[in-house]
C-alpha cells in the first residue's frame, strides 16, 4: 500500500471503529488546520457512512500560543463560550465526536507556566459539563493522529525533516493497524482479545493492585463497585435506541479501571516523559499516602508537575490505572512519541484527576456525591503518566487474599481463559 491507501485506512478506522458512526447521525470533528487532507477523507467516509451531518471546528497551537506570550495576563481566564457551547449542544443532541491530534508536543514551551496554567485552568471550569458527559459514557468519541513536521522533529531531531516525517507516518499507520489490508478486521481480532482479558480480570473481584519495578512500590486500592474496561466501550447515548460500541483511542493497547481516591499508598516513578500543556516534563516521582500526593519532583518542569497537582483537590489523587503489555506494537516501536495518545499505549499508566462514571459499576446513574462516597475521584483534568517498563510486575489481590499475577516482566502473565 502506498501512503495515501493508509491515510484512506485510518480515516475509514475513524469513522468505521473508532467513532462507529450510526446512519443519520451527526459527527463533530476538532482538528487542527494541518490535519485539513485526513479531515476531508473522513467527511467522505463518514457521508458514505449515512451521516446526517459533518460539523468541523479547527484549532491552531500556534493562535493558542500567541495569546500565551502576549495577552494581558487577566486576559487569560477569558474562554470561548462558542467552542465549549458547540460541544454540550453535540452531546446532548447524540453527535458522535472525534478529535485529530496533529501538534507539536512542546508548543508552548517558550510560554510562561503560570500563564499556561491560569488559560488551562479557566478552561477546565468552563468544560466540566462536557467532561461529565463524555465521561458518562453518553458520546461515541474518539481519537486519532495526523503527523506534522513539528512533532516529527520532536521524535527524530536528528534527522531530516521529509525523513523524520515519513518515519512517523510508518509509525502511526502501524500502531494504529492502517497498515494492514484488512484494517477493520485486523480491529476486530484486537478488541476481541482486549476485551476477553477486561471480562476475565472482572470476574476476579481484585481488590488491590500492586507495582513493583525500579522506584516504583505502589499498592492501588480498588472501589468495591470497579469496573475494568478496555477494548471497545459502550455508549448509552439516549437518541439511539441501542448501544453504540466505539473505540475512544486508536490506538489502544490499555485495559483500565478507577482507583479508590483514599487508597493509593507507595512510590512511583514515571517511565516516560510526559507532554502536558504543550510542555514536556520529565523523570516524574511522586509518593501517596492515602489516595493523595504528597510528594512531587521531577527532573525537568517541576513546577508544572506542581501546577498541575494544584488545579484543584482531586488533580492531586488518581482516577484511572492502566495495564498495558511491554509487547504492544507502539512499545515495540521503540519510540518515544511524546503524546500521550501513543505512549500510553506502550506502558502501564496512572492517570492524576477525574475518573470516568463508567469505571464503577452503574456509575453513569450516579450523582457526584454518590461517585465519591464509592471512591471515585473528581477533578476538572484527567492526565495519564506512563509507569510500566519491562522490569515491571504488578499483582491483583482478591478479597481473599490470594494473589492473581497480571504482568511479569512487563508482559500479560494472565490468559483470558485463566
Amino acid at each position: 500500500m502506498d501512503f495515501q491507501d493508509k491515510l484512506e485506512n485510518l480515516a475509514t478506522l475513524a469513522v468505521r471503529v473508532g467513532n462507529n458512526l450510526q446512519p443519520h447521525q451527526r459527527l463533530f470533528i476538532r482538528s487542527a488546520l494541518e490535519a485539513a487532507p485526513l479531515v476531508r477523507l473522513i467527511t467522505r467516509v463518514a457521508y458514505q457512512a449515512g451521516a446526517s451531518l459533518v460539523d468541523v471546528v479547527w484549532v491552531d497551537d500556534l493562535c493558542t500560543l500567541e495569546r500565551l506570550l502576549h495577552s494581558h495576563e487577566d486576559d487569560l481566564t477569558e474562554v470561548s463560550e462558542m467552542r465549549f457551547l458547540a460541544m454540550e449542544a453535540a452531546a446532548e443532541r447524540g453527535d458522535a465526536y472525534l478529535s485529530i491530534l496533529a501538534n507539536d508536543p512542546a508548543a508552548y514551551q517558550d510560554a510562561a507556566p503560570t500563564r499556561i496554567a491560569k488559560m488551562t485552568r479557566a478552561m477546565g471550569i468552563r468544560g466540566k459539563k462536557v467532561s461529565e458527559l463524555f465521561g458518562s459514557g453518553q458520546v461515541n468519541w474518539s481519537i486519532v493522529a495526523y503527523a506534522v513536521p513539528s512533532w516529527s522533529k520532536r521524535v527524530f531531531p536528528d534527522l531530516p525533516e521529509a525523513t523524520g516525517l515519513a518515519k512517523l507516518w510508518e509509525a502511526i499507520f502501524m500502531a494504529s493497524r492502517a497498515d494492514q489490508t484488512d484494517p477493520v478486521g485486523a480491529w476486530k481480532n484486537h478488541l476481541t482479545d482486549l476485551e476477553a482479558r477486561r471480562d476475565y480480570l472482572n470476574k476476579q473481584h481484585l481488590r488491590r493492585l500492586e507495582f513493583r519495578s525500579f522506584g516504583t512500590d505502589l499498592s492501588i486500592e480498588l472501589p468495591e463497585l470497579h469496573r475494568w474496561e478496555g477494548g471497545s466501550g459502550r455508549s448509552s447515548n439516549p437518541k439511539h435506541p441501542m448501544p453504540i460500541a466505539y473505540v475512544p483511542n486508536i490506538p489502544t493497547e490499555e485495559i483500565f479501571t478507577v482507583p479508590h481516591r483514599l487508597g493509593v499508598n507507595g512510590t512511583v516513578r514515571a517511565s516516560k516523559p510526559l507532554s502536558f500543556n504543550g510542555q514536556i516534563i520529565e523523570g516524574i516521582t511522586m509518593t501517596f499516602k492515602d489516595g493523595k500526593a504528597i510528594v512531587a519532583g521531577a527532573a525537568t518542569n517541576e513546577t508544572v508537575l506542581h501546577q498541575l497537582l494544584e488545579t484543584d483537590e482531586g488533580a492531586a489523587r488518581l482516577g484511572e490505572v492502566a495495564l498495558v503489555a511491554e509487547s504492544s506494537p507502539v512499545a515495540r516501536s521503540g519510540l518515544l512519541f511524546q503524546e500521550t495518545l501513543f505512549d500510553e499505549n506502550a506502558a502501564c499508566h496512572i492517570a492524576q484527576g477525574r475518573a470516568y462514571a463508567f469505571t464503577l459499576e452503574n456509575g453513569t446513574t450516579m450523582s457526584k456525591e454518590e461517585l465519591l462516597s464509592h471512591g471515585a475521584n473528581d477533578s476538572q483534568v484527567h492526565v495519564d503518566w506512563m509507569i510500566g517498563s519491562k522490569d515491571m510486575s504488578v499483582y491483583g489481590i482478591r478479597a481473599d487474599g490470594s494473589k492473581l499475577d497480571l504482568l511479569n516482566a512487563g508482559e500479560w502473565a494472565f490468559t483470558p481463559e485463566g
